[in-house]
């Protein structure tokens, strides 16, 4: 059982990629519209990612989710890379080991107290529509407890490739944003290129 999983981590971290882009950023300030459309939207993408993922199910992202989360948090306050590779995007990646290395506190929150999607997208980023270039993304809205026993808000975005179809650790994280800064991503248009860092995607759209 070890063998096989230390398998599917060599399999994960080789094959895996990122987007570098936030597709249709979720505003949760939307008007009666707009989160009309975003619901319609997120359903069929649900049903689109249940065909393509045979591990994905509505009724487990839950479970899947808080586990990932998890992993990051536990494996930040270790200094595990391997965990922080397998389950971040690479800008992400890279911003995390610079906390670390600069001995920052934790990005990732200490516990979960409820988690749900607020944004389900699939897309493409050629015409040619090869599982390689295509991507699922959920946003999801995490309501959290920090180290410091603080009731937070989280805005948690994460994506994977349709080829990506190991299991649902192939799921990465590309961007952590605290509520009070998620309005910021809303001024560049209908497409981001993720900034890691929270403080720089709130002076970019300044």
């Amino acid at each position: 059982m070890r063998q096989k999983a230390k398998v599917n981590m060599e399999k994960t971290l080789s094959f895996t990629q990122s987007s570098f882009t936030y597709k249709d950023p979720y505003n949760p300030k939307g008007n009666i519209l707009y989160k009309a459309k975003n619901k319609v939207q997120t359903f069929f993408s649900l049903r689109n990612m249940e065909n393509e993922f045979i591990d994905f199910k509505t009724f487990h992202l839950d479970t899947q989710f808080r586990e990932i989360y998890s992993d990051l948090y536990n494996s930040y306050r270790r200094g595990d890379k391997v965990i922080l590779q397998r389950s971040l995007s690479e800008s992400m990646f890279e911003y995390t080991k610079a906390l670390l290395k600069e001995k920052r506190p934790n990005p990732f929150h200490k516990s979960i107290k409820s988690l749900h999607v607020v944004q389900g997208r699939n897309y493409a980023e050629t015409d040619h529509l090869l599982p390689e270039e295509q991507w699922a993304q959920l946003t999801f809205k995490f309501y959290t407890i920090d180290q410091d026993d603080n009731k937070k808000v989280q805005y948690n975005v994460f994506e994977r490739r349709l080829a990506d179809k190991l299991s649902y650790f192939d799921w990465k994280l590309s961007y952590v944003m605290d509520e009070e800064d998620f309005q910021f991503i809303h001024d560049k248009g209908s497409s981001l290129k993720l900034n890691s860092n929270a403080k720089e995607a709130k002076q970019s759209a300044l």
